[in-house]
């Protein structure tokens, strides 16, 4: 642990920093992919906010856009071969605001100018016609984005996060089991969201394993007639100290009141240290609100991007994994095709791994060892065979080993 800075402005810099980022980190773990980047947006504008770095009517436009209440004095659209009259609504609203008078002028002064910068495939790289670049700030430049271009606004908004926060508030950090179960304790429910083409069943036996609770993992998925079951495992789990995982939660909504009940009294009851308990669900309407607010949620929704993708197989490896293959630079040029195409047939169509899960394996393992005859038994060699990869993956690494 490193010395506290002496400077105490610095310090609670620091501070602030750290908190930021922790929240960032741990809420994201509960957000769907395609939530975590506006939630990114919303805090970075909360902080301006608090700041004073940020015009509330200027944020509230960039969300919602405009309407046009009264079309009879709206001045007609300049540009109706190439400009949308939603996005021509959408600027003559924006003009109402004190740091954008006179722009829906500038555009039917300069029409052939706002064309070239509208046409631009990406505009959010590329200066605003006239004096518009230099007088408006960032905010204000995605808000015209927002107006003209909205098919280019994640863009804008993921470069405006990165030049107020830093770039890695949008890169949510890759998920990791065992630092969740780090920080819960035995009277706080961990809920894993389940969607397609991710299961948490492996991560779970592997954290287990770790911890050396293998043995005491207790696992019931849930369906009709196991209610008497989940009420005796619950009932040992909190006494003897297992853990009990409870799968498919969904399922037997008409059990989820008794689960409600047990949760709420696990504060008062004590329950054994050791004990922890696990639900999975799909998203539904009626799982029990109570259970998800006294919980950890974690979504097991596979990340998005093929960075994302890479450090997320590469964490599941320690590093005596690693190093353990005695093919050495040989393995490594390996694990690295095996985790960039898988990466990107993840990242192309998240359930491809469904049809060539078994083609890849049966084709690919039996030529490992031809390449380690000292390390036949090399265990991520079939592990990572059974990653989804393309036949024509074969020949690509007998090409760079």
């Amino acid at each position: 642990m490193c010395d506290p800075n002496p400077s105490i402005e610095q310090r609670l810099k620091n501070l602030n920093e750290y908190h930021t980022y922790s929240v960032y980190n741990n809420t994201c773990r509960g957000l769907f992919e395609r939530h975590k980047l506006l939630f990114s947006l919303h805090m970075c504008s909360k902080i301006l906010l608090g700041a004073g770095n940020l015009n509330m009517d200027e944020y509230t436009f960039v969300l919602r856009g405009g309407q046009v209440l009264n079309k009879d004095m709206q001045p007609p659209n300049p540009a109706p071969e190439w400009l949308t009259e939603t996005g021509w609504d959408n600027l003559t609203e924006l003009a109402n605001l004190g740091a954008f008078r006179e722009i829906d002028a500038s555009l039917e002064h300069g029409a052939d100018e706002w064309r070239q910068w509208f046409i631009n495939p990406m505009p959010e790289l590329s200066p605003l016609p006239g004096d518009w670049q230099t007088n408006l700030n960032e905010l204000q430049r995605l808000a015209v984005i927002r107006s003209l271009r909205p098919d280019r606004v994640v863009f804008a908004s993921t470069s405006f996060i990165i030049n107020n926060l830093g770039a890695k508030y949008v890169e949510p950090p890759a998920f990791d089991l065992a630092t969740v179960f780090q920080e819960s304790t035995s009277t706080i429910p961990l809920i894993f969201v389940l969607s397609p083409g991710a299961d948490p069943v492996q991560a779970l036996f592997q954290v287990a394993e770790k911890v050396d609770m293998t043995e005491n993992l207790k696992t019931l998925a849930l369906g009709q007639g196991q209610a008497p079951i989940a009420d005796r495992l619950l009932k040992d789990g909190t006494k003897e100290g297992h853990w009990v995982f409870l799968a498919n939660c969904h399922l037997m909504l008409s059990w989820m009141n008794n689960l409600e009940k047990v949760v709420e009294k696990l504060a008062e009851s004590a329950p054994h240290n050791n004990f922890r308990l696990w639900l999975s669900s799909y998203p539904h309407p009626k799982f029990p609100i109570s259970i998800l607010q006294a919980g950890t949620k974690m979504v097991t929704e596979p990340p998005k991007g093929l960075k994302a993708n890479m450090t997320r197989l590469y964490n599941k490896l320690t590093p005596e994994q690693f190093e353990r293959c005695a093919a050495g630079l040989k393995y490594r040029k390996l694990l690295f095709c095996l985790v960039f195409f898988h990466s990107v047939l993840v990242e192309v169509h998240p359930v491809v791994h469904f049809v060539t899960f078994i083609a890849a394996s049966v084709a690919f393992v039996p030529l490992a060892p031809l390449y380690w005859p000292a390390q036949r038994d090399c265990g991520h060699t079939a592990a990572f065979a059974g990653s989804p990869i393309m036949m024509g993956l074969i020949a690509w690494i007998l090409i760079v080993l």
